[in-house]
This record gives C-alpha cells, sequence and structure tokens, in this order.
C-alpha cells in the first residue's frame, strides 16, 4: 500500500487527539490527506473523525475499499486506513 500511496511514505505526520480509546493520525503530501484509526480496546468504539473518503483497508480483512463517511465505527481492536476525498 505505501508503493500505491506516496502520501503514507513521504507524507507529513500530523498526530491527533487520541479521544474514545482511539488513537489516530494523518499523513498529508500536497493535496492528499489519508487517517489511520485504531481502535485500542476489546469493545467496540465511535471514532470521531469529519469527511467522507475511502477504506483502503481494515486490519478485519474483511472488505472491499469501499466509500465512508466520519464519524466512523470501529470494531474491537480494529484498524482502518482512510484516504480522504478532495
Amino acid at each position: 500500500m505505501r508503493r500505491r500511496e506516496p502520501c503514507l511514505l513521504h507524507g507529513e505526520y500530523r498526530p491527533r487527539r487520541a479521544h474514545n480509546d482511539i488513537f489516530w493520525f494523518a499523513r498529508t503530501l500536497n493535496k492528499a490527506e489519508i487517517l489511520v484509526g485504531l481502535n485500542l480496546c476489546r469493545e467496540p468504539r465511535l471514532w470521531e473523525w469529519s469527511g467522507s473518503g475511502i477504506r483502503l483497508i481494515s486490519s478485519y480483512l474483511d472488505g472491499e475499499q469501499d466509500k465512508v463517511e466520519g464519524p466512523t465505527h470501529l470494531r474491537p481492536n480494529e484498524g482502518v486506513v482512510i484516504k480522504l476525498n478532495r
């Protein structure tokens, strides 16, 4: 995925405030922005981000790339990578 998305490899790392057991950050490069959200809890949590994009991957490996809008529910111990629409 890093080879397909230069933003992940070369983008500026921008940490976000953790909330509700969700650790998350953004990577930005030019006009591209990718969010990474990690549910650090054994229970579902609401990830409070705003915007819309494409879910590139989930740690559950159970879905194809699909459209998502924030806020988003994350399953227990789930991590997701979202490419924002610009």
